[in-house]
Parts: structure tokens; C-alpha cells; sequence
């Protein structure tokens, strides 16, 4: 059970930072 909590969580993390990346490419291009 703890192992998928950790797997959501690192999931998450991952989808946080790819969106983060993104709002800063669309930032730099307008």
C-alpha cells in the first residue's frame, strides 16, 4: 500500500515540474 501512495506522490511531483516547465516556455514565448 505504501508503495503506490509513493509511486502517486512521485507521479505528482513529476506532473508538477512538467507543468511548471511549460508555463515557462509559454511565458518566454509571448
Amino acid at each position: 500500500m505504501q508503495t503506490v501512495l509513493a509511486k502517486i506522490v512521485a507521479d505528482k511531483a513529476i506532473w508538477v515540474e512538467a507543468r511548471k516547465q511549460q508555463t515557462t516556455v509559454s511565458q518566454f514565448s509571448k
